[in-house]
Order: structure tokens, then C-alpha cells, then sequence
């Protein structure tokens, strides 16, 4: 397998098209990360040079410390599959095949593969059956039955979750995949809810540049700015507006949960909030004077502050929405 790395690597269609602008970044052999970004990051384009189906302006793409980006496609040896992209017509058996025939694997070491690897993703009974007459996600593990038989150095995967609901059993596949064969795999999606899906390192890509690379804690607990914090997860920071703090992380409050409390006391940034005279008050993390009504809700990590965007870290269990 391979590790990739990408040095000092920038893409421009044409002086007014950026496609992405000094990416310095490592994928480890063996590993599985995920690139997310809302369209037009520039996330396609990158697994595109990784791939060799676009060129590279500047910088170089290496794998295992010898420079591709100057390779062929099929000097690379490696996979790169589209949402839903099956290599031809006809059966399941005649798909996953595909890249080996192409490479002209002996008859018998093709049969072994091709049925290794539908045993791997449980196409084993749909074996003879035309691959436009399965479901949305059979087909995109035909896509990883054939990489896994044909055992290529990496497997570049553009936006695989895409108009699919079954996000976490094809995440579960491509998990398997990397597992079982050691392919270093590469995803790419437009949903920051994909971000964790399949474990491993997580990019996050903006405007054609990388914002931030992680694990999951590290993302959620450490966003780079706010467009991290808004934009991974599948319970990001929302914001609303407010004179000290703007941003919040609180599935309730999307659900309308937001609570109303009178600010009786404050200590260092925290503050004390009766909700009402049976309850016992609770402690908030904002700026408010004592007499202040102010809204806030619940929240696992953080808040930004609204001047100048810095990340402000929450210690206490809530925190203030706005005043």
C-alpha cells in the first residue's frame, strides 16, 4: 500500500478558477481519513491529482517518497470511485472483476478474488445479478468489492454518502475495506455530518485550502474557527446573535430547547441563572450583570466570542445563547 503526500500542491483552472492552494498534507499507509468542505472546497479536485485525472499546477504528490503527479493514471495504482459509479454494465461478478481483467490477471486468480472479495460485502448471492437491478447501496459496494480485488495502493472515494440513507452501513464497508486489505483510503464529502463516519482522520477544507486536520475529539473539542465549529459534526455550533457571545453547541436548541433565566450572581465569566423559584439555579459561561434576563442552552465544548471570533472554552455545563 502506500502513504501519500501531498507538498506545497496548488490547482488553477484559469487565472479567475482556483482549485485548491498549498495543500501540505500526508496520508499514512494503511490509513483512512475523510476530506470535508461545502462545495467548491476543492476536495474533488484533490483526489482528482492524487488520482492523475487533473493535472497539478505546482508542488508535487508523492507516494512512498517517489514523486507520481508526472505518472499516468495507471502508474499510480490507484482506485478512484464516484458516488455510485460501477465500472460497466452487466453483472456483479463482471464488475468486480473489471480492474483485474484490465490488468490481465490469469483466469483463476481472478475467480478467487472476484468471490474473496463479494463474500466481503455480502454480494456473494447477487453474484449473477445486473448490477442495475440492485439497490443504491449494493451498488456502491460493488465499487468496494472491485477495489478490494484489485488491491490498488490507495482508494480515492468522492462523495460515496452522497442521496444515500444508509450513510453508516456504507461507512461501515469502507471501514472493512481498509481493515481487511491495509488500502490506504481516502474520502471525500460535501456533508460535515460524514466528517466521523468512518473514523480516522478528518480534513477540513475551505475555499480551495485546508483548515484543519484532526481526529474527531480534536474538531470538536478544538475547532481551528468558526466555520469548523459550524460545519462538522452532526451537532454543530449554530449562532445567533448576541452582544458577547455569538455561537453554541446544542442539539436542544436547534429543537426549540432554549431557556430564559434571571442572572443573580457572577464570578469570573460565570454566571449564576435562576430558572424559576422551585428549581435550584444553574451556572452559565457569559457576560451579563446581575438583574439581566438572558437566554442560553445546553452544550458539551464551547462558544465563540463575537468580536473577534476567538475560541472561548466552556468549563461549566451551559452556556449563554444571548442577552
Amino acid at each position: 500500500m502506500a502513504e501519500i503526500e501531498l507538498k506545497n500542491v496548488s490547482k488553477e483552472y484559469d487565472l479567475h478558477t482556483l482549485g485548491v492552494r498549498d495543500i501540505e498534507l500526508v496520508f499514512p499507509d494503511g490509513s483512512i481519513t475523510t476530506v470535508v468542505g461545502a462545495a467548491g472546497a476543492g476536495k474533488s479536485t484533490l483526489l482528482d491529482m492524487i488520482g492523475g485525472i487533473v493535472d497539478v499546477t505546482s508542488g508535487g504528490i508523492f507516494s512512498d517518497g517517489n514523486r507520481i503527479d508526472t505518472l499516468e493514471p495507471r502508474r499510480r495504482d490507484f482506485c478512484l470511485m464516484r458516488s455510485g459509479e460501477c465500472a460497466c454494465s452487466g453483472s456483479v461478478r463482471k464488475n468486480i472483476s473489471y480492474g483485474l481483467k484490465l490488468r490481465r490477471y490469469a483466469a483463476s486468480e481472478t475467480e478467487v478474488r472476484t468471490k474473496e472479495a463479494a463474500e466481503l460485502f455480502g454480494l456473494t448471492e447477487l453474484f449473477e445479478t445486473k448490477v442495475k437491478k440492485l439497490s443504491e447501496l449494493d451498488r456502491r459496494r460493488v465499487s468496494l468489492a472491485r477495489a478490494a480485488a484489485r488491491r490498488p495502493h490507495a482508494f480515492l472515494v468522492d462523495d460515496p454518502f452522497f442521496a444515500l440513507s444508509e450513510r453508516r452501513e456504507l461507512a461501515d464497508d469502507i471501514k472493512k475495506l481498509n481493515e481487511v486489505t491495509g488500502i490506504t483510503v481516502i474520502v471525500a464529502s460535501s456533508f460535515g455530518e460524514d466528517a466521523f463516519l468512518c473514523g480516522g482522520r478528518v480534513v477540513v477544507m475551505k475555499e480551495g485550502r485546508v483548515i484543519q486536520t484532526g481526529s474527531e475529539r480534536e474538531l470538536i473539542d478544538a475547532p481551528a474557527d468558526m466555520f469548523v465549529a459550524a460545519f462538522v459534526g452532526e451537532d454543530p455550533v449554530g449562532f445567533i446573535l448576541g452582544e458577547e457571545i455569538t455561537g453554541f453547541r446544542a442539539s436542544e436548541s436547534h429543537l426549540g430547547g432554549e431557556y430564559k433565566g434571571l442572572v443573580t450572581g457572577s464570578d469570573d465569566g460565570v454566571l449564576t441563572v435562576k430558572l424559576n423559584a422551585s428549581d435550584p439555579p444553574v451556572r452559565v459561561l457569559g457576560v451579563a450583570s446581575v438583574g439581566d434576563e438572558i437566554t442560553f442552552g445546553f452544550d458539551r465544548g464551547f462558544v465563540f466570542d463575537k468580536v473577534n471570533g476567538a475560541l472561548v472554552q466552556n468549563n461549566v455545563k451551559n452556556i449563554v445563547q444571548g442577552s
